[in-house]
């Protein structure tokens, strides 16, 4: 089961597993979005995340593209 940004990678995984049977995705459509520099920002100056983290939100923004799954 996956829900919101997890169902992209839920995805992802599942087209791997030649086991798996059925997902069940919520709440998001079967695709990977671009995500603008803006939301990186956003995220890093909220204070939400230690700055150990800093890589993980600049990672994500740096890699995505839109991609239709």
């Amino acid at each position: 089961m996956a829900y919101s940004m997890g169902v992209p990678y839920a995805i992802k995984f599942a087209s791997e597993q030649t086991d798996i049977k059925g997902l069940i995705i919520c709440d998001y459509p079967a695709k990977y979005p671009y995500i603008p520099e803006t939301w990186s920002d956003r995220i890093l100056n909220s204070g939400y995340l230690n700055e150990d983290r800093r890589h993980v939100v600049t990672g994500i923004q740096k890699e995505s593209r839109q991609i239709d799954l």
